[in-house]
């Protein structure tokens, strides 16, 4: 009996192996996921909401840092409106080079911030360049970058 009794152990063991190692990575994970999970402030939002609630309410940006960058934005979207190929291409262009200069200012004060705003006009970029023209997806992140900006500055 003894050697039975030992073989259904050591099948008991290799079954549920497997069954223990798999809650052992989930416990694992849903640690890691709490830690990452909660911010600095004590908040359990995910770090994707901090990231779309700061848009939202943050104001970091002066008025002098971005009225220029508003302006080139709302110039680039009355070529748009225009349909002047190449006033779009020379517009999109001196907003792209006006942000990029203003990366090193902007930037560190909220990055995730920053990078929002950065990808909206990489969005209105790839739509209002190349050989993939979308002047309707060009103008709405055109628009969207507007809103974040103005939303972004302080009064």
């Amino acid at each position: 009996m003894k050697p039975l009794f030992r073989n259904l152990f050591l099948l008991l063991a290799v079954l549920s192996a497997p069954m223990a190692w798999a809650k052992k990575a989930t416990s694992k994970t849903a640690a890691k996921s709490t830690a990452s999970d909660t911010s600095a402030s004590g908040s359990t939002a995910t770090p994707a909401a901090n990231a779309t609630a700061s848009t939202d309410t943050v104001k970091i940006y002066t008025t002098q840092e971005t009225a220029p960058l508003i302006a080139a934005a709302n110039a680039t979207i009355q070529a748009v409106a225009a349909a002047k190929k190449a006033d779009i291409d020379t517009k999109i262009t001196e907003l792209e080079s006006a942000w990029d200069a203003q990366e090193k200012n902007l930037k560190p004060r909220d990055e995730a911030h920053w990078t929002t705003i950065d990808k909206t006009l990489d969005k209105a970029i790839a739509a209002l360049r190349g050989s993939k023209f979308d002047e309707k997806k060009g103008k709405s992140a055109l628009d969207s970058l507007v809103k974040m900006l103005t939303d972004a500055t302080k009064s």
